[in-house]
């Protein structure tokens, strides 16, 4: 097993990793790669990183690397099998998997390669998740997905009010045609899923924050402001937090059909607030 390694050795004061190029082929033919090693910091090709399941136990199988026999799991075999066929036709496809491209053998190689994970999954054109080989239910699955258009796909409740909030006129839910204005649409909202923090207040409304939002946080509307904001108490004061989007009061509503709920003054970090309501 460690023949393959000793041929294709790492330079550690380089960063050094080891990629594996699997070679054009259809998904009858046999598996037959090239293993390389490049810098992770420099010339360092376009790539793909592998996630996948260990299997210790199972069957073993066998593949080509560097016209060397190489024994992977009955799982790793299954994957490259179906990569194989989606490899390009003159320069196939190269990718990143542990139980290939460290030598799972030398215990002071897992010590030097495992801190470069983290580089490694950050600096893949894209990260492929294998679950296993399909069977028909899951077929039947991803044809269903596959069939059904994105336009008869319900968007998730909160989608609608806050992009036509952040972009009046737009209907995230009406067939458009302006790209640019769509990839904004999807910038923004997908930042709301992934870094932000949906919260209720104490007043029953909903709204998301930044991720930093804790239980006992202010928010609050501004008088003169764009948006809400989510202040942290800090004995006579408040800590600033971030800014915030609540439905339904994202163009003053609370401040004119609430008048009773407004405040005159109160201290933020030094500044006096003239008007303001906690939400």
């Amino acid at each position: 097993m460690a023949q393959i390694f000793r041929h294709v050795p790492l330079d550690y004061s380089r960063n050094e990793i080891r990629f594996l190029r699997l070679l054009p082929a259809d998904y009858d033919d046999e598996v037959n790669t090239e293993l390389f090693a490049a810098s992770i910091e420099r010339d360092i090709p376009d790539f793909k990183a592998i996630s996948y399941v260990w299997d210790l136990k199972g069957p073993r199988k066998s593949i080509t690397v560097n016209d060397d026999q190489f024994e992977i799991s009955e799982t790793v075999y299954i994957l490259l099998k179906n990569l194989q066929c989606w490899s390009d036709a003159t320069s196939g496809m190269n990718i990143w998997i542990d139980s290939i491209c460290i030598n799972q053998e030398d215990t002071s190689e897992k010590t030097a390669q495992i801190p470069l994970m983290k580089d490694i999954y950050t600096k893949a054109s894209r990260v492929l998740v294998w679950l296993g080989d399909g069977d028909e239910c899951t077929d039947q699955a991803i044809a269903k997905i596959k069939s059904t258009s994105r336009d008869h796909i319900p968007a998730p409740a909160w989608v609608e009010p806050v992009v036509t909030s952040l972009f009046p006129g737009f209907n995230p839910l009406m067939p458009h045609n302006n790209e640019p204005l769509e990839k904004e649409v999807k910038f923004r909202v997908q930042d709301m899923a992934t870094n932000r923090r949906a919260f209720r207040t104490s007043n029953g409304f909903i709204g998301f924050g930044l991720k930093a939002l804790e239980a006992g946080d202010k928010i609050v509307l501004i008088a003169g402001a764009d948006v809400p904001f989510a202040l942290r108490p800090r004995g006579e004061h408040f800590a600033f937090v971030g800014e915030c989007y609540v439905e339904g009061l994202m163009h003053g509503e609370l401040l004119r059909e609430f008048p009773e709920f407004t405040n005159k003054v109160e201290e933020l970090s030094g500044m006096r607030l003239k008007q303001f309501v906690i939400v």
